[in-house]
């Protein structure tokens, strides 16, 4: 069970909503629960039934909602856009640690 992995990235870049439970840790830009991905939170994520149970209902709910899922989807996929893909990634990158200070030197 790890807090983020390339398959949510994948998920986003494909255009599908994410479900997935809240994210407690930060990207450069932010991904916001129930907006760029479907949120599913439980006080205790080792409890596997509580958690379980949670996904059955968000996914229900989703499935009863599709506007709302296709917005989530939509919002996720521009995420990927503007975040995630390699050209992306480079940039942020290379904003981030300012190699060009180290260039110069």
């Amino acid at each position: 069970m790890g807090e983020s992995c390339l398959r949510d990235i994948e998920i986003l870049g494909l255009g599908c909503t994410l479900l997935r439970p809240k994210l407690s840790v930060r990207f450069r830009t932010e991904l916001i629960p129930d907006y760029h991905y479907a949120s599913v939170e439980v006080p205790d994520q080792g409890d596997f039934e509580t958690l379980a149970e949670a996904f059955h209902q968000k996914y229900q709910w989703l499935c009863k909602n599709q506007e709302v899922t296709k917005a989530i989807a939509s919002n996720g996929r521009k995420w990927y856009l503007e975040n995630g893909t390699t050209p992306k990634n480079e940039e942020i990158i290379f904003k981030s640690i300012k190699l060009e200070k180290l260039w110069n030197q």
